[in-house]
């Protein structure tokens, strides 16, 4: 019932999050780039968790842990998220857990920095995005 429940929530927490960014596109907020790199590379993450959940089942070489980090941190920790209670992988290994929340915090802290800070301004206005709405 655990595994079950775990999945649910990171569901929940992951169509909670696309909605919001869909909302964001939406409204003219964020560009498109943007949705289709969380989901871009959520999938990418996906695949490669379930690459190395078989491959640490086979006894064959895996992917390095640091290189799951990278993609979760570069907007991918959405589907890591997912893979994690679907392939039951990397749940347990605390150093990895925390690590991980980690960069789903920097993610989320760096997109909230060029959504709202001052000083990202000059990328908000290359996107061509009506970003003063957001103030």
């Amino acid at each position: 019932m655990k595994r079950r429940q775990g999945g649910r929530v990171a569901a929940a927490v992951v169509m909670v999050f696309f909605t919001i960014l869909a909302g964001l596109f939406h409204q003219g907020y964020l560009p498109v780039a943007v949705l289709a790199a969380y989901g871009g590379v959520s999938l990418v993450l996906f695949v490669m968790y379930g690459i190395d959940k078989r491959a640490a089942q086979r006894g064959d070489q895996r992917i390095a842990e640091k290189t799951l980090h990278l993609f979760e941190l570069c907007c991918g920790w959405p589907g890591a998220l997912m893979a994690q209670q679907a392939f039951r992988h990397k749940t347990r290994k605390g150093s990895y857990q925390f690590v991980f929340w980690l960069a789903l915090l920097v993610n989320l802290g760096a997109l909230g920095w060029l959504l709202m800070a001052p000083e990202a301004m000059s990328w908000r206005q290359q996107s061509s995005f009506d970003w003063s709405k957001l103030w």
